[in-house]
C-alpha cells in the first residue's frame, strides 16, 4: 500500500515520526510520505526509519495558504535541508507561537484555563497547533475527547478569526518548485464544500497556471462520485494524482486509518481504479 498524506507530532499528529512509520509498517504500508503543515523537522527521522524497515519513503510537506481555509498545497520529493524553504518554515512556526496568548485568552472567556507550559507540553517541540489545545484540555479534564474540543471551542467562528501568516497558493508552489518538488493540491473535495463556493474546474485552472503539479484525488473522504470528477479535472489539465489518508492519531482522527482511509476508502476507490496501475501516479513523476 501507498499512503502519501500523514502527520506526525511535529505539527498536528500523535505519533513520532518514527512511531509512525513503524505503525505505517504494520498496517501493510509500503510507500509513505510524511506531509506535517508548515514543517519538514520530521522527516529526517522518517527516512531513517523507513530506510531501517524497507520502506520507500518521499520527503513531504502541507502548506496552509492564506486564500481559503481548506487551500493546502502538499509537497512532495522536495529538498528538506534547502534554506528558503527552512527559512519559511520558521516563519510559519513562530506565526503559530504568536497567537498562543490569543487563543489562551479566547479560552479563558470559556472558563478554561491553560497555560502556554501546557501547550508546549503536547506539542513536543514541533509546530503549534490546535489539536495541542485540544489534547490539553483533554489532560485538564475541560473535555473528554479531542473532538469534544474542536466541536465546543476550536473550530468555531470565533475561534477561526485569530489569524497566523500564511503564505499564498503562488508562493506555496514556488517554495515547493524551489525546494526540487512536486506541488499537489490536497484533498480537494474541502474546496468544494467551503462556503466560498468555487468553480473547483475553474479554481485548479488557476493553480495549473500557477504551476501546480498534480491533485490528491485518492482521499479518505472521496466518495467515488467526486474521485471521478477530480479525475476527470486531473487529465484535462495534465495532473499527476496522489493518495492518501490524511492520518493523524487514533485519538486525533479516529476514523482515519493509515493506508486504508475511512472505512476502506481508499480500498474501495483504488478497485475503480488501481493507484499503482493509474498512469498519472505520482509515483511516475518523481
Amino acid at each position: 500500500m501507498t499512503d502519501l498524506h500523514t502527520h506526525s507530532n511535529k505539527s498536528d499528529g500523535e505519533l513520532s515520526p518514527s512511531a509512525l512509520m513503524e505503525t505505517a509498517y504494520k498496517c501493510g504500508v509500503r510507500t509513505i510520505s510524511i506531509t506535517d503543515h508548515d514543517n519538514v523537522s520530521g522527516n529526517a527521522e522518517a527516512m531513517k526509519k523507513c530506510s531501517e524497515l524497507g520502506m520507500k519513503f518521499i520527503t513531504g510537506i502541507e502548506i496552509s495558504t492564506n486564500e481559503f481555509k481548506d487551500l493546502h498545497i502538499l509537497g512532495y520529493n522536495i529538498d528538506i535541508n534547502n534554506a528558503e524553504l527552512l527559512k519559511k518554515c520558521e516563519i510559519f512556526a513562530e506565526s503559530r507561537r504568536g497567537r498562543v496568548k490569543e487563543m489562551i485568552n479566547l479560552l479563558e472567556k470559556y472558563n478554561v484555563f491553560i497555560t502556554e507550559d501546557d501547550i508546549l507540553k503536547q506539542s513536543k517541540d514541533g509546530i503549534i497547533a490546535r489539536p495541542h489545545f485540544a489534547g490539553a484540555m483533554v489532560a485538564k479534564g475541560y473535555v473528554s475527547t479531542t473532538e469534544e474540543a474542536f466541536e465546543k471551542y476550536l473550530a468555531t467562528p470565533e475561534f477561526h478569526k485569530i489569524k497566523r501568516y500564511k503564505a499564498s497558493f503562488k508562493e506555496a508552489i514556488e517554495l515547493i518548485h524551489n525546494a526540487g518538488g512536486l506541488a499537489v493540491m490536497a484533498h480537494p473535495f474541502q474546496i468544494e464544500k467551503s462556503e466560498h463556493q468555487l468553480d473547483l474546474d475553474e479554481f485548479v485552472a488557476e493553480l495549473v497556471n500557477n504551476g501546480l503539479d498534480g491533485m490528491e484525488c485518492y482521499y479518505s473522504r472521496h466518495t467515488p462520485e467526486m474521485f471521478d470528477r477530480y479525475l476527470k479535472i486531473a487529465e484535462k489539465y495534465n495532473l499527476c494524482i496522489s493518495i492518501g489518508s490524511d492520518y493523524h492519531g487514533i485519538h486525533i482522527k479516529e476514523k482515519i486509518h493509515l493506508g486504508t482511509g475511512e472505512n476502506n476508502s481508499l480500498i474501495n476507490l483504488q478497485n475503480i481504479i488501481s493507484f499503482n496501475d493509474n498512469k498519472r501516479n505520482i509515483l511516475n513523476y518523481i
